[in-house]
C-alpha cells in the first residue's frame, strides 16, 4: 500500500494500518496514544531536551565550583574574625589592667611605710597579669613574647592575603651586669630575677625574689643604667650594677620603680604605664583594622553566595521553561496526528454512508474506495 503514498500510523495490533485497514473506535484511540508516544521520543525532540539539560548541568557545575570557592572563602574570613577577637579581647583586657596599676601607682603617691608593701605587691600581680594575658593564647600569638609567625587569611579566591604581623603585648626585662656581662633575667613560674652565665646561658645559682626581695639602689632613664641589691635584708645580700633593657610594653615590676616608695619611683611608673598604654591602643587599631577587612571578606562571600544561589535558581527555572516548549511542541505534533487520523475516520464513514451497501456491487464499489481513498 506504501505505493499508494497512504498515510500510516502505528497500530498496537498489526504494525501499521491506513483507511483501508478496518477500523474500530479502540484501535484508533490505541493508535493515537502511540502515535503521541512516537511524537515525544522523536530523535529531534530528544536532542533538544538534550541538550538543554546539558547545558543546564554544565552551568550548574560551574556555579557550583564558583560556590565552593566562595563558602571556602567565607569559612576563612570567619576564622579570621575569631582569632582577631581573641587577641582584641585580651588586648582590651591588658589595657584595662594597665589602667588598675596606674591607680595603685597612683595611690602609692599618698601611702606609707605600712601601705607600701601591699601596693607594691598589687603592682606586681597587675604586672604578672598583664605578662599572662599576652602569652597565653592561640597559635600563632599575636600578642606573645615568643617568636612566632605572622595571621594571614584570603580577601578574595584568586589567593590575594592580609597579613596580621604580631607585636607583644606583655612586657619583659633583663638586666646585663657590668663587666662580667651576666644577665639577670626573670623566671615567671617562680617569680624570681635568676643570674645566667654570659657564655653558657646557665643559672649560675645567684637570684633574688621579685616580690620584695630586691631593692633599686640607682637608675638613670637617660642610660638605663640601673644598681639594684639581691635579699637586702639578708648577710647574703648581693649588689650589682647594669643595664635594664626591656621588651613588650617596656614595664618593670615593684622593684624597678623602687617599689612606688617614692616621688620619683611612683612618677617612673606612671609614665611608663601611660606609654604602655598608647602602645596597646596603636597595636588595637591594627588588631581591629584586619578584623574588619574580614569581616569585610565575609560579607562580599555571602553576598557572592546569595548571588550564585539566585542564578541557580534562574538557570533551573529557564530549563524548565525552555523544556516545556520542547513539550508543547511535541503535544503540537500530537494533536495534529490525531486531528489527521480522526479526519480520516469522519471522511471515510461520511463516504460509506453514500455507498449502497447492499448487493455484490456494493461491496465492490465499497472496497474501491477503501483502496483510493
Amino acid at each position: 500500500m506504501a505505493s499508494f503514498g497512504l498515510p500510516t500510523v502505528l497500530s498496537p495490533h498489526t504494525g501499521s494500518f491506513s483507511v483501508l485497514t478496518p477500523f474500530t473506535a479502540t484501535e484508533s484511540r490505541e493508535a493515537v496514544f502511540l502515535n503521541q508516544i512516537n511524537g515525544l521520543r522523536s530523535p529531534k525532540i530528544l536532542n533538544e531536551q538534550n541538550s538543554i539539560r546539558s547545558t543546564l548541568q554544565r552551568e550548574l557545575n560551574q556555579l557550583a565550583a564558583d560556590q565552593l570557592k566562595q563558602e571556602d572563602l567565607r569559612k576563612e574570613a570567619t576564622d579570621a574574625i575569631k582569632f582577631t577577637s581573641d587577641a582584641i579581647s585580651r588586648a582590651k583586657l591588658i589595657r584595662s589592667t594597665i589602667d588598675n596599676a596606674i591607680k595603685i601607682a597612683v595611690q602609692a603617691d599618698e601611702g606609707d611605710e605600712s601601705s607600701f608593701l601591699a601596693l607594691a605587691s598589687s603592682f606586681d600581680s597587675y604586672i604578672n597579669s598583664i605578662i599572662n594575658t599576652a602569652n597565653n593564647g592561640p597559635v600563632p600569638n599575636l600578642l606573645g613574647e615568643l617568636p612566632q609567625g605572622g595571621y594571614s587569611f584570603r580577601t578574595s579566591t584568586n589567593g590575594a592575603r592580609f597579613t596580621i604581623n604580631p607585636v607583644f603585648l606583655g612586657t619583659n626585662y633583663t638586666i646585663t651586669e657590668d663587666g662580667s656581662g651576666d644577665r639577670f633575667v626573670r623566671v615567671d613560674d617562680s617569680k624570681t630575677l635568676h643570674e645566667t652565665d654570659a657564655t653558657t646561658g646557665e643559672f649560675t645559682g645567684t637570684f633574688g625574689a621579685i616580690m620584695s626581695g630586691i631593692r633599686l639602689d640607682s637608675f638613670d632613664s637617660s642610660t638605663n643604667a640601673i644598681g639594684i641589691t639581691l635579699s637586702p635584708a639578708t648577710a647574703g645580700a648581693t649588689s650589682i650594677t647594669g643595664t635594664l633593657s626591656t621588651s613588650g610594653l617596656g614595664l618593670g615590676n615593684a622593684f624597678v620603680y623602687d617599689n612606688l616608695q617614692t616621688q620619683d619611683g611612683g612618677d617612673g611608673a606612671v609614665a611608663a604605664l601611660e606609654a604602655a598604654k598608647i602602645f596597646v591602643d596603636q597595636a588595637m587599631i591594627r588588631l581591629n583594622a584586619a578584623q574588619a577587612q574580614a569581616k569585610l571578606v565575609e560579607s562580599k562571600a555571602s553576598k557572592r553566595l546569595n548571588s550564585l544561589l539566585l542564578q541557580n535558581d534562574g538557570l533551573v527555572s529557564d530549563a524548565q521553561f525552555d523544556l516545556k516548549i520542547v513539550q508543547a511542541k511535541a503535544e503540537s505534533i500530537n494533536q495534529l496526528n490525531q486531528n489527521i487520523l480522526e479526519s480520516q475516520a469522519a471522511f471515510r464513514n461520511e463516504l460509506l454512508k453514500l455507498i449502497p451497501v447492499k448487493g455484490l456491487a456494493g461491496k465492490f464499489t465499497s472496497s474501491l474506495l477503501n483502496v483510493f481513498i
